[in-house]
């Protein structure tokens, strides 16, 4: 029997589960909190679909989804942002750092999308699966 009707204290038990569970400790700390992100998102579409009175479009969740992967990839990758330069005082010795300041950027942003693309690929599998989706924007 399925009950179609939001209910708030669900969540938290769940939260609460897994958290008592010790399935948030894990040794893979960015599963579980993939694996928690995908609940809470799952009941707040359902919970704004069921007030609206609408369904979510694909497209919009899709989008929506992958903002929150990358997000998430920052969160998760923000101790390797790279330091801004410093202003030296003198431009001639500063643009040469600033320049160079692009390379490590370069790498943060390719490792924020890596694993923005592994838990938006998540996200379809567990979130778009449990959610009734109308096909039109």
């Amino acid at each position: 029997m399925s009950n179609k009707r939001f209910v708030f204290g669900d969540v938290i038990r769940i939260l609460l589960a897994l958290f008592t569970l010790g399935a948030v400790w894990a040794a893979d700390n960015l599963a579980a909190v993939v694996a928690l992100v995908s609940i809470v998102l799952v009941y707040a579409i359902k919970w704004i679909a069921q007030a609206s009175g609408k369904k979510p479009g694909k497209q919009s969740l899709t989008i929506a989804l992958f903002i929150i992967s990358v997000i998430l990839g920052i969160v998760v990758n923000l101790s390797s942002f790279p330091a801004f330069p410093v202003w030296t005082g003198d431009s001639a010795t500063y643009a040469p750092l600033l320049f160079a300041w692009f390379t490590p950027l370069g790498a943060f942003i390719a490792t924020v999308m890596s694993v923005a693309t592994g838990i938006y690929n998540i996200f379809l599998e567990k979130v778009l699966a449990k959610i009734p989706i109308a096909y039109v924007d």
